[in-house]
């Protein structure tokens, strides 16, 4: 009997756990980490790495105060970052138009290059989540991800 007992006080604190929503989130966040690193892992890329390159791809060019804002990075990490991408040749620093002190990231054709050939498995990891979520959660999630982000802190 006291093994039952045991097994349900286990039991007890596994539910609590699954029921804190905060820890489910960051659990949730560690699953599709994982998976951007096994889709980047043949590639010599960590999950910064990846970021980086995916938000100047979406920008075009960018500057690494602003990435830093846009990932919730800390902009030290992202020049890091950004520095080992440039010497393996993925992006490139350039000059702002309009402050010549502000450096502007953006993919060189090679980093263009990796976006592409990484895009189809993106895409289908995308596609999985979405078939998870399902169509009829999916706005109820999305507005709850917008509640959430406006915590966010601000500069």
């Amino acid at each position: 009997m006291q093994e039952a007992d045991e097994l349900e006080a286990r039991l007890e604190k596994v539910r609590e756990l699954e029921s804190n929503l905060t820890f489910q989130i960051a659990l949730v966040n560690r699953i599709l980490e994982n998976q951007v690193l096994d889709i980047v892992s043949g590639h010599d890329l960590n999950l910064t790495g990846y970021r980086v390159m995916r938000v100047a791809s979406i920008f075009g060019a960018i500057s690494l105060s602003d990435l830093s804002r846009q990932m919730l990075v800390d902009r030290a990490q992202i020049s890091r970052t950004a520095s080992g991408l440039e010497a393996r040749g993925l992006i490139e620093y350039r000059q702002d138009g309009t402050n010549k002190r502000k450096k502007m990231v953006t993919l060189t054709a090679t980093g263009r290059a990796l976006m592409d050939e990484l895009a189809p498995a993106f895409q289908a990891r995308r596609q999985k989540i979405d078939d998870a979520i399902g169509e009829d959660a999916k706005p109820g999630l999305w507005q709850a991800i917008h509640n959430l982000s406006a915590m966010r802190p601000r500069d």
